[in-house]
């Protein structure tokens, strides 16, 4: 145990003393972290609230009914026309729960190139990359049709196609987004890179998704 303490302390010392550049993490303020720590961590609590599989649950379905009020409140939304989970582990997990609500296998995705600041959990593939047809000869430079190694487990299931930024400047280049999209028709497209530190101009996508009859998945986690 002691040197479990340890461990923590000296990784305490690391996030107190260095600067970490990774768009993904955050310090938790310490009521959160107090909250984390406490017995709550016994519980099972499968399923959701007022709805679980296991007994024991009422004072979980009172903090996480709580919780989810909080978000309501925070972004100034109906609880009647809108449903809040606080439950996903992960931004990857809540990746998949969006895919799956709203994407049918082999369903097409436009996400940001890997390589140029994206997000695994957006989909990725690499190794031989098939041949550009005539209609994308003139956006070899600016689109990644993906590879026959599918390394992300989104990849598998949809047709992921990515966007890359502007060679030049490293910055989103909307027009040729834009025109992309025009391209393959997306199902969904997909903003948030895990290292892409520029603002994004929500509104200028939304607008491109809605042109083309896709769904807009602004992903805010990374």
């Amino acid at each position: 145990m002691d040197i479990v303490q340890k461990l923590i302390k000296k990784e305490e010392e690391r996030q107190q003393n260095t600067i970490g550049l990774i768009a993904s993490e955050n310090f938790a303020s310490k009521a959160v972290r107090n909250a984390v720590k406490s017995v709550f961590m016994h519980k099972y609590s499968e399923g959701y609230p007022h709805a679980r599989y296991y007994e024991g649950n009422e004072v979980v379905d009172e903090l996480e009914d709580l919780c989810r009020q909080e978000i309501l409140k925070l972004f100034n939304l109906s609880n009647d026309e809108w449903h809040v989970n606080v439950q996903p582990l992960s931004g990857s997990i809540a990746n998949l729960a969006v895919y799956n609500s709203i994407l049918e296998p082999g369903d097409t995705i436009l996400s940001m190139f890997l390589p140029d600041g994206g997000h695994l959990s957006h989909g990725w593939s690499y190794g031989n990359q098939e041949s550009f047809s005539e209609d994308f000869k003139n956006l070899s430079e600016s689109i990644y049709l993906g590879g026959n190694r599918k390394v992300s487990f989104v990849s598998k299931i949809y047709n992921v196609i990515q966007y890359k930024t502007n060679p030049k400047t490293f910055l989103f280049d909307y027009d040729e987004i834009e025109k992309i999209a025009l391209k393959v028709k997306p199902k969904l497209i997909i903003t948030g890179g895990t290292a892409y530190p520029r603002n994004i101009d929500y509104e200028r996508i939304s607008e491109i998704a809605k042109k083309v009859g896709a769904l807009y998945h602004a992903d805010c986690a990374p």
